[in-house]
């Protein structure tokens, strides 16, 4: 949910670039979680502590964390997101 103030996130341990195409399909499935040493999280906020630079993917946007840590929240109500209304039951 866009507006439930929790962060979703999907850790994935370092592999090479033929273990990085059946988590890239699993994760347009929706199903990236399920893969074994893959962790998914929901939380108001994630720190990661790391000693050399971290790879990651943000909304399809590659980019590169610098040690010593980084910190990812949820500032409640920050944005405006518009979203269809659930289709009733």
């Amino acid at each position: 949910m866009p507006d439930d103030g929790l962060l979703d996130a999907t850790l994935v341990p370092g592999i090479g670039p033929l273990g990085r195409i059946p988590r890239l399909v699993a994760a347009m499935r929706g199903t990236l979680g399920t893969i074994s040493d893959t962790v998914e999280l929901r939380a108001p906020w994630l720190e990661l502590h790391y000693d050399r630079p971290l790879p990651m993917h943000v909304d399809g946007d590659i980019a590169v964390l610098e040690p010593p840590s980084a910190r990812f929240e949820v500032i409640p109500k920050a944005i405006s997101v518009v979203v269809p209304r659930p289709a009733s039951a």
